[in-house]
């Protein structure tokens, strides 16, 4: 689909009020397939697209071209085309975050939004990297991913590997087989993927080798310059979204988590729940799904399913 003189690979399914999926790193619209076919049949217009960097879709060679506003206004564009009017927002990761910042800067569109994985954080005092370097250090996967070329070839260097690692070394898999999840953290100066756990596709209930082949023929059409360049726009978004320091999520929301995902634990997002309110007057509801870790759609999307039908279908 073409949008606003840019191109964006799209799937839309399914004739009623529009739900817009957003995917979050390393994915794409294929992370929602599980959603796509369920609320299709449901009576809803569903949409998902490879967002800004990802796959064939829309993809600029600086690293600002990725910030937070960019990011909405691709989002809010493709939502446009595809049916008029506000929709439902559901996000997952870096989808996640995206969907909260459209429900503060257009809450008038925003019929209801879920986040997956990534709950809201009110703004914070100090810059996000100096925050991140303080409570996680230098070898945390968001800092390794700061510098421009060393991380692209990190995971190009084997896209398959790459994504097979971070697909099941933080899903519920990793757990089943090793008893943890992949920290992703890189062990001094070795590359990330060096600390990757094996573990095993086959034994896998959520991932099968056609669903890696269709993630590994769309990172190895795009690279991932784009896709990492979100996380280089950390303090830029921070800047960038100053006026908004003390705005609140206004509409109807919604935050999932995965019990077995790390960024659960990282975000410590159980102690966070009760607090929660504060700041999403309208919250309906905070879950921790079992048996998940950060893919959770896609690791229990009957579970997932149900509660965003729930959610959904009171507004």
């Amino acid at each position: 689909m073409e949008v606003g003189g840019k191109h964006f690979e799209l799937v839309v399914e399914g004739e009623g009020p529009l739900i817009l999926f957003l995917h979050g790193f390393p994915e794409g619209w294929y992370s929602w397939r599980s959603q796509l076919n369920y609320f299709s049949n449901r009576g809803y217009k569903v949409a998902a697209f490879n967002q800004r960097g990802y796959g064939r879709s829309y993809s600029p060679n600086e690293v600002s071209s990725y910030n937070a506003l960019a990011l909405t206004g691709d989002a809010i564009a493709v939502a446009s085309t595809v049916q008029e009017g506000p929709f439902y927002l559901v996000g997952h990761d870096w989808g996640a975050a995206l969907a909260w910042n459209i429900a503060i800067f257009r809450p008038d569109l925003v019929k209801a939004v879920a986040g997956l994985s990534v709950p809201f954080r009110p703004r914070t005092k100090t810059a996000p990297l100096e925050r991140i370097r303080a409570l996680a250090g230098d070898n945390f996967y968001q800092i390794y991913f700061q510098e421009v070329g060393k991380a692209e070839a990190d995971f190009e260097a084997d896209i398959a590997a790459s994504l097979k690692a971070m697909y099941l070394g933080i899903s519920h898999d990793a757990i089943v087989q090793v008893g943890k999840t992949w920290s992703m953290a890189k062990r001094g100066s070795e590359p990330l993927m060096a600390s990757a756990p094996n573990i095993d596709l086959s034994s896998s209930n959520w991932l099968t080798q056609s669903d890696l082949d269709h993630f590994v023929d769309q990172f190895s059409h795009s690279g991932f310059f784009g896709p990492l360049s979100w996380y280089r726009n950390f303090d830029y978004n921070w800047e960038l979204t100053a006026p908004f320091a003390n705005a609140k999520v206004l509409p109807p929301s919604l935050f999932l988590g995965g019990a077995s995902d790390p960024v659960t634990h990282f975000m410590s997002v159980v102690d966070q729940i009760p607090s929660m309110q504060s700041y999403m007057p309208n919250l309906k509801g905070a879950k921790i799904v079992d048996e998940a870790g950060h893919w959770l759609q896609q690791e229990r999307p009957d579970v997932v399913n149900a509660y965003l039908e729930e959610f959904i279908s009171n507004f």
